[in-house]
């Protein structure tokens, strides 16, 4: 993998910059503003920047050897515990092993928390890969403040490890786990006064395997898009589907042909409808009690019993997939 070295100001990016195998990039301290690319490029970047000078309209495809989260705030407080709370998501909500997080404090008002992409089983590269992990940090850092989302395109360039800061004069540091968690600001910012070469993450002595909670996130993030062009016309056929929560009045009916449906096109266990029909009566505001509601679910199972009985003796068995998306837009259309 290749990526942009800037080793100057960033306002004279075409000046200061080259393409530089990663490995490369090492700990080595500068007095200066010092760059590299966010993303990181394939051997196509060097023929692109010879011609362009510069990485800008670059169209191959992108890598990411580690999961960069920008966390910044003009109150570096107010930063400093945004940054806490995610990384204690991590731990706690995606069981992330905390010497496998990267943790650095920019050498200003924000904060750096990065995870190597091994721990998701690799990002893929692609042309569009910027795209997913924009969307993959959306789904990460849900409900954390200061997170700035703007920085996944092509072309972001992001602050070295032991480079100075122009404006604070500070160096970007990387933080332990266990002092980032237990140390005030004022000493966090201690370590920001002079570079650190000799400082090594844990999570490159003692990489960590796959995640699956991460794994998961990852593969939500490549197979989602943004479909909510289409949610006006889609509201109005599932307000009158099948599948809408049962109003009072014909709440008993109503449940007893979405449970035969149930039954009658799809292979689910008599729980497992009894699940789905417990969330549409809960969401009917006015909910019949459980043990009515079995009665219907069980009368529904007998009649679907006795209908595959009385034709040619097979059953077919159809996929629930038109009808699950219903069962989840009207649950969803009451609970938010």
């Amino acid at each position: 993998m290749y990526t942009e070295l800037i080793d100057g100001s960033i306002q004279s990016r075409n000046q200061n910059a080259k393409i530089v195998h990663l490995e490369d990039i090492g700990y080595e301290s500068c007095d200066h503003e010092r760059y590299t690319s966010l993303f990181q490029y394939g051997e196509s970047i060097k023929n692109h920047f010879a011609v362009n000078g510069s990485v800008k309209g670059y169209r191959g495809e992108f890598y990411m050897n580690i999961l960069w989260v920008d966390i910044d705030n003009a109150d570096v407080g107010q930063a400093f515990n945004a940054s806490k709370e995610f990384v204690k998501k991590l731990v706690s909500e995606y069981l992330v092993d905390p010497t496998q997080i990267y943790i650095c404090f920019s050498g200003k008002k924000g904060f750096h928390i990065g995870l190597h992409s091994s721990l998701f089983g690799g990002f893929k590269a692609s042309e569009d890969l910027p795209i997913r992990i924009k969307r993959l940090v959306g789904s990460l850092t849900e409900g954390i403040p200061s997170v700035d989302h703007g920085i996944y395109n092509n072309n972001r360039a992001f602050r070295a490890i032991n480079s100075r800061h122009p404006d604070s004069g500070l160096y970007k540091s990387g933080l332990r786990y266990e002092d980032f968690m237990s140390q005030d600001i004022d000493e966090i910012s201690f370590y920001a006064e002079a570079p650190s070469p000799t400082f090594r993450f844990s999570a490159e002595i003692n990489p960590g395997r796959p995640n699956k909670k991460l794994i998961e996130a990852w593969e939500y993030a490549c197979y989602t898009d943004d479909y909510s062009h289409e949610v006006n016309s889609i509201k109005k056929r599932d307000e009158s589907g099948l599948f809408s929560p049962p109003s009072e009045g014909d709440r008993n009916n109503k449940l007893f042909k979405q449970a035969c449906a149930l039954f009658d096109k799809s292979q689910f266990k008599f729980y497992d409808v009894m699940q789905i029909l417990s969330g549409l009566n809960d969401a009917s505001g006015n909910p019949l009690d459980y043990k009515e509601l079995y009665n219907i679910a069980r009368s529904a199972q007998q009649r679907t019993q006795v209908k595959a009985e009385a034709g040619d003796g097979i059953k077919t068995w159809y996929a629930l997939h038109e009808q699950i998306p219903d069962i989840l837009n009207a649950l969803d259309e009451k609970s938010g």
